[in-house]
């Protein structure tokens, strides 16, 4: 396909769809042209031409003219079917879908490699941000210690604006009127988009693929303003994180709220957009931030991967075959702020070490560490909400231990 002029079929004319549509007449760039877009509603009014409609998938993954399906559509199920068939089919695929390739990532690369036909998937994981692409090239050879960020827009729009005073109901309407949450805000806001993602990273990052239930992680839902309050005494913020990172031959994985210090890089990151910290041996601690959601955003995105196709690019996985020696953990201990509105029953049994208690008529909490499993139990049984401690409290936890320990 390399130096000729692609034509595409694209499935949906939503956010992300009409996003690339305006992108593609707005920009310089004359690699691509749509022949049709499939969708599922006819009668509604769109920006665009109506003999570029169908609601027929046949018409697209069927003609022989169409090179690449660009799948857009918010229904991993029904994505899934349409992958697939043009992969089959001989068409290469450019997808956002997360959910789709979180769920299927194993089965989607043996089909790449079955058909010879490329899936680029770069709006997938953090939008606006070129992370898979670097960690699959720029960071081949480097030895990874950790990547983590924040990677779902919504819920750092709805953070912020919570810090600001507005409601959690209130943030999350907004967030759905602007574009940035999903039609099933639960995905958000219960930390399963972050989590898909960071399946993703996980995979281009340290060569594991891993299925997402593996994967531990806590939603904001039940962040308070008591925890807002106590983010805000210690000059820190409560951010959603999604991490993964290796130690020796170790790779571990979770997503859940952090408070983040005035000196971390995340600490700045704003609204809808995300944030991106990639740590290795030789690179050390390098920062990517960009807008990670929204129509253009992510239409930035999938145009950059229709992009390289024009030049035969594909990703290689070369750290999926190269690392095999790697074992994925998914329970490990964190330093954790436990809250709720109880003040006589704290969760103490729960857990490894205890630090600090506080209990008030209004609300009372818990810090310490404890396994995951443990917390993940924990947050199902009660109204406990759970929010990571800092690198800097964790540190300093860590070396009173250590000197305690010493005497």
């Amino acid at each position: 396909m390399s130096g000729k002029s692609l034509t595409l079929g694209v499935f949906g004319f939503g956010c992300v769809g009409s996003g690339l549509y305006e992108t593609l007449r707005q920009s310089n760039f004359k690699g691509a042209n749509i022949k049709r877009f499939c969708i599922a509603n006819p009668d509604k009014e769109r920006s665009a031409p109506n003999a570029l409609f169908t609601t027929e998938a046949d018409e697209l993954l069927n003609d022989p003219e169409i090179d690449v399906i660009v799948e857009l559509i918010d229904n991993s199920e029904a994505a899934y079917q349409i992958v697939t068939k043009a992969l089959r089919n001989g068409k290469a695929v450019v997808t956002a879908n997360k959910k789709l390739l979180a769920e299927h990532l194993q089965e989607l690369i043996a089909l790449q490699d079955e058909t010879g036909q490329p899936i680029l998937y770069e709006g997938a994981a953090a939008a606006s941000i070129p992370i898979i692409r670097n960690l699959e090239e720029y960071y081949d050879n480097d030895l990874l210690r950790e990547v983590s960020g924040i990677l779902n827009g919504s819920t750092n729009f709805i953070l912020s604006a919570i810090e600001d005073g507005g409601t959690f109901d209130a943030a999350l309407e907004l967030a759905q009127k602007l574009g940035f949450a999903e039609s099933d805000p639960t995905l958000d806001v219960d930390g399963w988009d972050a989590k898909f993602k960071l399946t993703i990273l996980l995979a281009h990052a340290f060569g594991i693929v891993v299925e997402p239930s593996d994967i531990p992680h806590v939603g904001i839902t039940r962040i308070s303003p008591q925890v807002q309050r106590i983010a805000n005494e210690r000059r820190e913020r409560v951010k959603l994180v999604g991490k993964c990172w290796r130690e020796d031959k170790k790779v571990f994985a979770h997503v859940i709220p952090t408070f983040v210090t005035q000196e971390d890089e995340l600490n700045q990151v704003e609204n809808e957009v995300n944030g991106v910290v990639v740590e290795g041996a030789f690179s050390q601690r390098q920062f990517f931030r960009g807008k990670g959601a929204g129509s253009f955003p992510t239409a930035a995105a999938v145009l950059s991967d229709i992009s390289a196709l024009t030049y035969d690019y594909r990703y290689e996985y070369k750290k999926l075959n190269r690392e095999k020696d790697f074992e994925f953990v998914n329970d490990h201990s964190i330093w954790v702020h436990v809250s709720g509105n109880n003040r006589d029953v704290l969760p103490l049994y729960a857990f490894e070490e205890v630090v600090n208690t506080f209990r008030s008529p209004e609300h009372s909490y818990v810090e310490g560490r404890i396994g995951l499993r443990n917390l993940i139990n924990l947050s199902k049984e009660g109204n406990w909400s759970a929010v990571a401690l800092s690198s800097a409290a964790v540190s300093q936890f860590e070396k009173q231990n250590n000197l305690e320990l010493a005497n």
